[in-house]
């Protein structure tokens, strides 16, 4: 059953949710990060910084839910920062893969980044700026799709080449014929859940949960993805919680 709280935001939210639903995998499917954001509201957390937050909508439902008074958005399109949304939130204009020399000296309790990563060509800067940003105990919350995913899998023993992972700006190459029509969407590097979780926790951060992550965008795929649930390791995409941890010792939370 839907928390009440939350289905408040979500109808305050709704023109903006149907209005930009198609840029963001969460905004689509934000019933599934329901049961990560019940768990996140149990603890306390002071501020917020989303790292890629677009058009800013799921970072300010993220933020109202978890009563997050102090909330940064960071994001290369000025365009999209400059969309006014009903909630405070301070606005960075910057390159995610160099390295961040704005809030010198802050770090934040909650880090998000979702579907950015894949965005991304270095990934190793961005981490440095997560690490920046962070203090022990900061939590990180970060989506990708998952190159080890049930249909990935399919397609490479066909001989094709997974769709979010492209090898052109212009046009998709190698790709299924299901996949035909559908317009380059900038996915240049992407990780299986194995690969993604080592390289989070060499950076000082301890994964704490995984989550299986979806859109509904086919009703065949959708029954897959629910008989796998609990194999996050098949899932499309996957959202994973960390902890900065780098000395070992800190508890889970707070």
């Amino acid at each position: 059953m839907r928390d009440s709280r939350l289905k408040e935001i979500l109808w305050r939210y709704r023109d903006f949710i149907y209005q930009y639903r198609w840029s963001s995998y969460m905004l689509m499917s934000l019933n599934l990060l329901e049961p990560l954001l019940r768990e996140l509201r149990k603890i306390k957390l002071q501020n917020m910084i989303d790292l890629g937050c677009g058009y800013k909508i799921l970072t300010c439902i993220i933020a109202e839910y978890l009563n997050i008074s102090e909330v940064y958005g960071v994001d290369i399109d000025k365009e999209r920062l400059n969309v006014e949304v009903p909630c405070e939130i301070t606005t960075i204009n910057t390159d995610l893969t160099k390295p961040f020399s704005h809030l010198v000296g802050k770090s934040f309790d909650l880090i998000v980044s979702f579907g950015v990563i894949e965005h991304l060509q270095n990934w190793d800067t961005f981490m440095e700026n997560v690490v920046r940003l962070s203090h022990k105990g900061s939590l990180l919350l970060i989506s990708a799709p998952n190159l080890g995913s049930w249909i990935n899998r399919i397609l490479l023993l066909l001989g094709f080449q997974p769709r979010d992972l492209e090898i052109s700006s212009k046009r998709l190459y190698g790709i299924a014929p299901l996949y035909r029509g559908h317009a380059v969407i900038g996915h240049i590097k992407i990780a299986t859940l194995h690969a993604m979780k080592q390289f989070i926790e060499s950076y000082g951060f301890r994964v704490v949960r995984v989550f299986p992550f979806y859109a509904k965008d086919s009703m065949f795929a959708n029954i897959v993805d629910s008989l796998l649930k609990p194999f996050p390791s098949l899932a499309r995409r996957y959202v994973i919680l960390a902890q900065r941890d780098e000395f070992g010792s800190s508890k889970i939370y707070r």
